[in-house]
Protein backbone atom coordinates (compact mmCIF):
# COMPACT_ATOMS: atom_id res chain seq x y z
CA UNK A 1 0.00 0.00 0.00
CA UNK A 2 2.80 2.43 0.89
CA UNK A 3 4.56 1.55 -2.36
CA UNK A 4 1.35 2.28 -4.30
CA UNK A 5 1.11 5.70 -2.66
CA UNK A 6 4.61 6.49 -3.80
CA UNK A 7 3.66 5.50 -7.36
CA UNK A 8 0.81 7.97 -7.63
CA UNK A 9 1.43 11.55 -8.86
CA UNK A 10 0.39 14.53 -6.75
CA UNK A 11 -1.82 15.81 -9.54
CA UNK A 12 -3.67 13.72 -12.11
CA UNK A 13 -6.85 13.49 -14.14
CA UNK A 14 -9.70 12.22 -11.90
CA UNK A 15 -10.67 9.26 -14.08
CA UNK A 16 -7.36 7.52 -13.40
CA UNK A 17 -6.72 5.78 -10.09
CA UNK A 18 -4.27 2.94 -10.77
CA UNK A 19 -0.75 3.20 -9.38
CA UNK A 20 2.01 3.82 -11.87
CA UNK A 21 4.53 1.08 -12.65
CA UNK A 22 8.27 1.28 -12.15
CA UNK A 23 10.14 0.32 -15.31
CA UNK A 24 13.50 0.70 -16.99
CA UNK A 25 13.52 2.96 -20.03
CA UNK A 26 14.84 -0.01 -22.01
CA UNK A 27 11.55 -1.80 -21.31
CA UNK A 28 9.45 0.86 -23.04
CA UNK A 29 11.75 1.94 -25.88
CA UNK A 30 14.89 1.04 -27.76
CA UNK A 31 17.57 3.69 -28.22
CA UNK A 32 19.18 3.82 -31.67
CA UNK A 33 22.00 5.95 -32.99
CA UNK A 34 21.75 8.27 -35.97
CA UNK A 35 24.06 8.15 -38.96
CA UNK A 36 26.26 10.60 -40.84
CA UNK A 37 24.34 12.74 -43.33
CA UNK A 38 27.06 12.21 -45.95
CA UNK A 39 25.59 11.44 -49.36
CA UNK A 40 22.02 12.00 -48.15
CA UNK A 41 21.91 15.80 -47.79
CA UNK A 42 19.67 17.35 -50.43
CA UNK A 43 18.62 21.05 -50.30
CA UNK A 44 15.36 20.08 -52.02
CA UNK A 45 14.66 17.17 -49.71
CA UNK A 46 11.38 16.84 -47.86
CA UNK A 47 12.69 15.22 -44.66
CA UNK A 48 14.64 17.11 -41.95
CA UNK A 49 18.16 16.11 -40.93
CA UNK A 50 18.32 16.57 -37.15
CA UNK A 51 21.30 17.22 -34.87
CA UNK A 52 21.55 18.30 -31.22
CA UNK A 53 21.09 21.92 -32.27
CA UNK A 54 17.96 21.24 -34.33
CA UNK A 55 17.50 20.88 -38.08
CA UNK A 56 20.75 21.16 -40.06
CA UNK A 57 19.64 20.11 -43.54
CA UNK A 58 17.13 18.25 -45.68
CA UNK A 59 17.09 14.84 -47.34
CA UNK A 60 14.87 12.68 -49.50
CA UNK A 61 15.93 9.60 -47.53
CA UNK A 62 14.22 8.89 -44.19
CA UNK A 63 16.22 7.08 -41.51
CA UNK A 64 13.07 6.55 -39.41
CA UNK A 65 9.42 7.12 -40.25
CA UNK A 66 7.53 6.38 -37.03
CA UNK A 67 6.78 8.33 -33.84
CA UNK A 68 9.99 8.89 -31.92
CA UNK A 69 11.60 10.87 -29.11
CA UNK A 70 15.21 11.99 -29.62
CA UNK A 71 17.96 12.95 -27.18
CA UNK A 72 21.54 14.05 -27.62
CA UNK A 73 24.27 11.38 -27.61
CA UNK A 74 27.05 13.96 -27.47
CA UNK A 75 26.97 17.70 -26.82
CA UNK A 76 23.49 18.91 -25.90
CA UNK A 77 22.22 15.93 -23.91
CA UNK A 78 19.30 17.52 -22.06
CA UNK A 79 17.12 18.81 -24.88
CA UNK A 80 14.67 16.16 -26.15
CA UNK A 81 12.82 16.35 -29.46
CA UNK A 82 9.54 14.78 -30.49
CA UNK A 83 9.03 13.65 -34.10
CA UNK A 84 5.93 12.16 -35.67
CA UNK A 85 7.04 12.49 -39.29
CA UNK A 86 9.89 10.81 -41.21
CA UNK A 87 13.35 12.17 -40.42
CA UNK A 88 17.07 11.54 -40.60
CA UNK A 89 19.27 12.09 -37.55
CA UNK A 90 23.05 12.35 -37.36
CA UNK A 91 25.25 10.31 -35.06
CA UNK A 92 25.37 12.91 -32.27
CA UNK A 93 21.68 12.33 -31.65
CA UNK A 94 19.88 9.21 -30.42
CA UNK A 95 16.37 8.38 -31.55
CA UNK A 96 13.98 5.97 -29.87
CA UNK A 97 11.91 3.12 -31.21
CA UNK A 98 8.85 3.04 -28.98
CA UNK A 99 7.36 -0.24 -27.86
CA UNK A 100 3.67 -1.19 -27.98
CA UNK A 101 1.25 0.81 -25.80
CA UNK A 102 3.77 3.56 -25.16
CA UNK A 103 2.79 7.13 -26.04
CA UNK A 104 5.54 9.14 -27.74
CA UNK A 105 4.15 12.41 -26.41
CA UNK A 106 4.22 11.02 -22.87
CA UNK A 107 7.82 9.86 -23.32
CA UNK A 108 8.74 13.32 -24.64
CA UNK A 109 7.35 14.86 -21.43
CA UNK A 110 9.07 12.17 -19.36
CA UNK A 111 12.39 13.00 -21.04
CA UNK A 112 11.94 16.63 -19.96
CA UNK A 113 11.97 15.75 -16.25
CA UNK A 114 14.92 13.33 -16.40
CA UNK A 115 18.11 14.97 -15.12
CA UNK A 116 20.23 13.84 -18.04
CA UNK A 117 23.43 15.45 -16.79
CA UNK A 118 23.38 13.04 -13.85
CA UNK A 119 23.97 10.23 -16.36
CA UNK A 120 26.91 11.89 -18.11
CA UNK A 121 30.06 9.93 -17.30
CA UNK A 122 32.37 11.76 -19.70
CA UNK A 123 35.24 14.02 -18.67
CA UNK A 124 34.96 16.30 -21.70
CA UNK A 125 32.01 16.82 -24.04
CA UNK A 126 28.75 15.76 -22.27
CA UNK A 127 27.83 12.29 -23.53
CA UNK A 128 25.27 9.54 -23.05
CA UNK A 129 25.30 5.88 -24.02
CA UNK A 130 22.36 3.78 -25.13
CA UNK A 131 22.95 1.28 -22.30
CA UNK A 132 22.93 4.11 -19.74
CA UNK A 133 19.62 5.38 -21.09
CA UNK A 134 18.10 1.90 -21.19
CA UNK A 135 18.93 1.42 -17.49
CA UNK A 136 17.31 4.62 -16.21
CA UNK A 137 14.45 3.93 -13.76
CA UNK A 138 11.15 5.62 -14.65
CA UNK A 139 7.51 5.38 -13.57
CA UNK A 140 4.74 5.12 -16.13
CA UNK A 141 0.92 4.88 -15.99
CA UNK A 142 -1.43 2.89 -18.18
CA UNK A 143 -1.54 3.76 -21.88
CA UNK A 144 -4.77 5.80 -21.67
CA UNK A 145 -3.31 8.04 -18.95
CA UNK A 146 -0.10 8.39 -20.94
CA UNK A 147 -2.13 9.65 -23.90
CA UNK A 148 -4.07 12.13 -21.80
CA UNK A 149 -0.91 13.55 -20.19
CA UNK A 150 0.84 13.75 -23.56
CA UNK A 151 -2.10 15.58 -25.16
CA UNK A 152 -2.34 17.99 -22.23
CA UNK A 153 1.32 19.06 -22.38
CA UNK A 154 1.19 19.24 -26.18
CA UNK A 155 -1.64 21.77 -25.91
CA UNK A 156 0.29 23.68 -23.25
CA UNK A 157 3.43 23.68 -25.41
CA UNK A 158 1.41 24.98 -28.34
CA UNK A 159 0.06 27.80 -26.18
CA UNK A 160 3.58 28.66 -25.00
CA UNK A 161 4.86 28.63 -28.59
CA UNK A 162 2.12 31.06 -29.66
CA UNK A 163 3.19 33.50 -26.94
CA UNK A 164 6.87 33.04 -27.84
CA UNK A 165 6.11 33.97 -31.44
CA UNK A 166 4.05 36.97 -30.36
CA UNK A 167 6.93 38.15 -28.20
CA UNK A 168 9.46 37.61 -31.00
CA UNK A 169 7.24 39.52 -33.43
CA UNK A 170 6.89 42.51 -31.09
CA UNK A 171 10.67 42.54 -30.54
CA UNK A 172 11.22 42.46 -34.32
CA UNK A 173 8.71 45.30 -34.69
CA UNK A 174 10.61 47.35 -32.14
CA UNK A 175 13.96 46.66 -33.85
CA UNK A 176 12.50 47.71 -37.20
CA UNK A 177 10.97 50.89 -35.80
CA UNK A 178 14.23 51.85 -34.10
CA UNK A 179 15.90 51.72 -37.51
CA UNK A 180 13.18 53.73 -39.23
CA UNK A 181 12.32 56.32 -36.57
CA UNK A 182 15.91 57.57 -36.25
CA UNK A 183 17.69 59.08 -39.30
CA UNK A 184 20.38 57.00 -40.97
CA UNK A 185 23.85 58.03 -42.14
CA UNK A 186 23.68 61.64 -41.00
CA UNK A 187 20.38 62.22 -42.83
CA UNK A 188 18.12 64.93 -41.47
CA UNK A 189 14.81 63.06 -41.61
CA UNK A 190 13.78 59.59 -40.37
CA UNK A 191 11.83 57.21 -42.63
CA UNK A 192 8.90 57.10 -40.20
CA UNK A 193 7.79 59.87 -37.89
CA UNK A 194 4.69 61.26 -36.20
CA UNK A 195 2.78 63.41 -38.73
CA UNK A 196 2.75 66.59 -36.65
CA UNK A 197 6.54 66.93 -36.92
CA UNK A 198 8.13 68.22 -40.12
CA UNK A 199 11.34 70.02 -39.11
CA UNK A 200 14.71 68.52 -40.03
CA UNK A 201 16.68 66.90 -37.24
CA UNK A 202 19.75 68.80 -36.06
CA UNK A 203 23.35 67.65 -35.72
CA UNK A 204 24.75 68.19 -32.23
CA UNK A 205 27.41 66.84 -29.87
CA UNK A 206 26.35 64.38 -27.19
CA UNK A 207 28.07 66.64 -24.70
CA UNK A 208 25.38 69.28 -25.32
CA UNK A 209 22.90 66.97 -23.59
CA UNK A 210 25.06 65.28 -20.97
CA UNK A 211 26.05 66.52 -17.55
CA UNK A 212 28.51 64.60 -15.39
CA UNK A 213 27.21 63.50 -12.01
CA UNK A 214 30.00 62.89 -9.51
CA UNK A 215 28.77 61.92 -6.05
CA UNK A 216 30.82 59.32 -4.21
CA UNK A 217 30.08 57.11 -1.25
CA UNK A 218 31.61 58.04 2.09
CA UNK A 219 30.83 54.85 4.02
CA UNK A 220 30.86 51.16 3.16
CA UNK A 221 27.62 49.90 1.54
CA UNK A 222 26.05 53.36 1.75
CA UNK A 223 23.44 52.25 -0.82
CA UNK A 224 22.70 48.94 -2.57
CA UNK A 225 25.45 47.92 -5.00
CA UNK A 226 24.39 47.88 -8.65
CA UNK A 227 25.69 46.21 -11.81
CA UNK A 228 25.27 47.71 -15.29
CA UNK A 229 25.04 44.74 -17.66
CA UNK A 230 24.88 44.49 -21.44
CA UNK A 231 21.81 42.24 -21.49
CA UNK A 232 19.88 42.95 -18.29
CA UNK A 233 20.48 46.68 -17.88
CA UNK A 234 20.80 48.01 -14.33
CA UNK A 235 20.39 45.21 -11.81
CA UNK A 236 21.18 44.70 -8.14
CA UNK A 237 24.60 43.09 -7.86
CA UNK A 238 23.26 40.42 -5.51
CA UNK A 239 20.73 39.39 -8.19
CA UNK A 240 23.25 39.53 -11.04
CA UNK A 241 25.68 37.28 -9.17
CA UNK A 242 23.00 35.06 -7.62
CA UNK A 243 24.69 31.89 -8.89
CA UNK A 244 28.26 33.12 -8.36
CA UNK A 245 30.35 34.27 -5.45
CA UNK A 246 30.81 38.03 -5.09
CA UNK A 247 34.24 39.09 -4.00
CA UNK A 248 33.83 41.39 -0.99
CA UNK A 249 35.64 44.69 -1.51
CA UNK A 250 35.70 48.17 -0.11
CA UNK A 251 33.12 50.28 -1.97
CA UNK A 252 33.86 53.59 -0.26
CA UNK A 253 34.48 56.07 -3.06
CA UNK A 254 32.16 54.31 -5.51
CA UNK A 255 29.88 56.48 -7.64
CA UNK A 256 26.34 57.11 -6.47
CA UNK A 257 23.74 56.37 -9.17
CA UNK A 258 20.37 58.06 -8.43
CA UNK A 259 17.16 56.99 -10.13
CA UNK A 260 16.84 58.33 -13.68
CA UNK A 261 20.57 58.81 -14.25
CA UNK A 262 22.69 56.88 -16.75
CA UNK A 263 25.90 54.89 -16.60
CA UNK A 264 27.98 52.55 -18.74
CA UNK A 265 31.00 50.34 -18.25
CA UNK A 266 33.90 52.33 -19.68
CA UNK A 267 35.86 49.14 -20.42
CA UNK A 268 34.52 46.52 -22.80
CA UNK A 269 35.97 43.08 -23.52
CA UNK A 270 33.84 42.59 -26.65
CA UNK A 271 33.74 46.15 -28.03
CA UNK A 272 30.09 46.60 -27.07
CA UNK A 273 29.03 49.44 -24.77
CA UNK A 274 25.58 49.50 -23.21
CA UNK A 275 24.19 52.74 -21.78
CA UNK A 276 21.80 51.97 -18.94
CA UNK A 277 19.50 54.07 -16.80
CA UNK A 278 18.73 53.38 -13.16
CA UNK A 279 15.00 52.69 -13.14
CA UNK A 280 14.96 50.25 -10.22
CA UNK A 281 15.89 52.07 -6.95
CA UNK A 282 16.14 55.63 -5.64
CA UNK A 283 19.90 55.47 -5.08
CA UNK A 284 22.50 52.80 -5.72
CA UNK A 285 26.25 52.67 -5.96
CA UNK A 286 28.42 51.50 -8.82
CA UNK A 287 32.12 51.03 -9.43
CA UNK A 288 34.24 54.01 -10.48
CA UNK A 289 34.73 52.23 -13.83
CA UNK A 290 31.16 53.30 -14.62
CA UNK A 291 30.81 57.05 -15.37
CA UNK A 292 27.49 58.51 -14.19
CA UNK A 293 25.67 61.24 -16.11
CA UNK A 294 22.27 62.82 -16.52
CA UNK A 295 20.43 64.07 -19.58
CA UNK A 296 19.94 67.83 -19.76
CA UNK A 297 18.06 69.85 -22.39
CA UNK A 298 16.61 66.63 -23.78
CA UNK A 299 14.17 63.80 -23.12
CA UNK A 300 15.67 61.00 -21.04
CA UNK A 301 13.53 58.27 -22.63
CA UNK A 302 14.48 59.42 -26.13
CA UNK A 303 18.18 59.35 -25.28
CA UNK A 304 17.90 55.87 -23.77
CA UNK A 305 16.97 54.54 -27.22
CA UNK A 306 19.22 56.85 -29.20
CA UNK A 307 22.32 55.85 -27.23
CA UNK A 308 21.69 52.12 -27.58
CA UNK A 309 20.43 52.03 -31.16
CA UNK A 310 22.07 54.67 -33.32
CA UNK A 311 25.67 55.42 -32.26
CA UNK A 312 27.43 52.04 -32.41
CA UNK A 313 29.67 53.12 -35.30
CA UNK A 314 30.70 56.38 -33.59
CA UNK A 315 31.33 54.58 -30.30
CA UNK A 316 33.59 52.08 -32.09
CA UNK A 317 35.61 54.97 -33.54
CA UNK A 318 36.00 56.77 -30.20
CA UNK A 319 36.81 53.72 -28.07
CA UNK A 320 40.53 53.18 -27.56
CA UNK A 321 42.72 50.12 -27.03
CA UNK A 322 43.57 47.03 -29.05
CA UNK A 323 42.41 44.39 -26.58
CA UNK A 324 40.01 45.70 -24.01
CA UNK A 325 38.28 48.74 -25.50
CA UNK A 326 38.01 51.88 -23.35
CA UNK A 327 35.47 54.66 -23.91
CA UNK A 328 36.15 57.66 -21.70
CA UNK A 329 33.32 60.01 -20.81
CA UNK A 330 35.20 62.81 -22.62
CA UNK A 331 35.36 60.78 -25.85
CA UNK A 332 31.75 59.71 -25.41
CA UNK A 333 30.58 63.32 -25.13
CA UNK A 334 32.40 64.26 -28.35
CA UNK A 335 30.22 61.95 -30.48
CA UNK A 336 28.02 63.64 -33.10
CA UNK A 337 24.31 62.84 -32.97
CA UNK A 338 21.18 63.88 -34.88
CA UNK A 339 18.26 65.03 -32.70
CA UNK A 340 14.78 66.46 -33.28
CA UNK A 341 12.98 69.11 -31.26
CA UNK A 342 12.27 68.39 -27.60
CA UNK A 343 8.58 67.80 -28.36
CA UNK A 344 9.42 65.13 -30.94
CA UNK A 345 11.97 63.59 -28.60
CA UNK A 346 9.29 63.28 -25.94
CA UNK A 347 6.83 61.67 -28.35
CA UNK A 348 9.40 59.13 -29.57
CA UNK A 349 10.59 58.40 -26.02
CA UNK A 350 7.04 57.86 -24.77
CA UNK A 351 6.24 55.59 -27.73
CA UNK A 352 9.19 53.25 -27.23
CA UNK A 353 8.72 53.24 -23.45
CA UNK A 354 5.15 52.02 -23.96
CA UNK A 355 6.35 49.42 -26.47
CA UNK A 356 8.96 48.17 -24.00
CA UNK A 357 6.29 47.95 -21.31
CA UNK A 358 4.17 45.85 -23.68
CA UNK A 359 7.16 43.57 -24.37
CA UNK A 360 7.82 43.20 -20.63
CA UNK A 361 4.19 42.18 -20.00
CA UNK A 362 4.41 39.49 -22.71
CA UNK A 363 7.80 38.36 -21.41
CA UNK A 364 6.38 37.90 -17.91
CA UNK A 365 3.34 36.02 -19.24
CA UNK A 366 5.64 33.69 -21.13
CA UNK A 367 7.89 33.17 -18.10
CA UNK A 368 4.84 32.44 -15.93
CA UNK A 369 3.58 29.86 -18.42
CA UNK A 370 7.01 28.21 -18.55
CA UNK A 371 7.07 28.09 -14.74
CA UNK A 372 3.56 26.63 -14.74
CA UNK A 373 4.64 23.91 -17.16
CA UNK A 374 7.68 23.08 -15.04
CA UNK A 375 5.51 22.85 -11.92
CA UNK A 376 2.93 20.66 -13.65
CA UNK A 377 5.63 18.33 -14.96
CA UNK A 378 6.86 17.88 -11.39
CA UNK A 379 3.36 17.25 -10.02
CA UNK A 380 1.89 15.11 -12.82
CA UNK A 381 4.81 12.67 -12.94
CA UNK A 382 5.93 10.30 -10.22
Amino acid sequence: MNNEKRLVPKLRFPEFTHAWEQRKLGEILKIKSGMSQKNVEDPNGIYPILATGGEIGRTNVALYDKESVLIGRKGTIDKPYYMNTPFWTVDTLFYSELKKNISGLFVYDLFQIIKWKNYDTSTGVPSLTSSTIHNIDVKIPQFQEQQKIGAFFTALDRYITIHQRKLENVKKLKAGLLQKMFPKNDQEFPEIRFPEFTYAWEQRKLGDFIQDYVEKTTVQNQYPVLTSSQKQGIILQEDYFADRQIITENNVGYFVLPRGLFTYRSRSDNGIFRFNRNDIIEKGIISYFYPVFEIINGDSNFFLYLLNSTIDRQVALEAEGTGQRVLSLKKFKSINIIVPTLQEQQKIGTFFTALDRYITIHQRKLENMQKLKKSLLQQMFV
